[in-house]
Formats: structure tokens, sequence, C-alpha cells
């Protein structure tokens, strides 16, 4: 799959005894496509989610951001 038309891609594995009890094989490949069209709705989503209810939100997702080295910006006034 060529995720360049800006989808959220998610593709896994499962193997093993969960697989072969439920798919009577040992292993099972998924994939998970969100449309481009709807990848900030996903993004907003994730982040109420992650960081619903936190008492301080804009530090938790710097700190977030930092953690994984995601570069951002941010400006007060």
């Amino acid at each position: 799959m060529d995720p360049e038309d800006g989808r959220v891609v998610m593709a896994g594995q499962d193997l093993g005894a969960a697989p072969l009890r439920h798919f009577d094989r040992s292993d099972h490949e998924y994939f998970l496509d969100v449309d481009a069209g709807l990848k900030d709705r996903l993004i907003v989503e994730l982040m109420v989610e992650v960081f619903g209810g936190n008492r301080t939100p804009r530090a938790a997702i710097a700190e977030w951001l930092d953690e994984r080295g995601i570069p951002y910006s941010l400006a007060s006034w």
C-alpha cells in the first residue's frame, strides 16, 4: 500500500495461537486505512483521547512531542 495519497495506514500481523484459534492458521495480516480527508479529525480525536482532561494540556502535548523528537513551534502572547 502506498500512503503517498495522504491516507493514514496501519498494517500488522498476528502470529501464533490467537489466529490459529480464530482463522485456523498461524498468522493473520490486517490493514487499517483512514482516508486523507479524515486525517485531521483522527489527529484531534486521538489528542482528546490522550490529553483530554489534563489540567495542563499544552505542557503535556509539548512534553509528548519532545519525548518523541517531533519538532513544533509555540507562540504565546
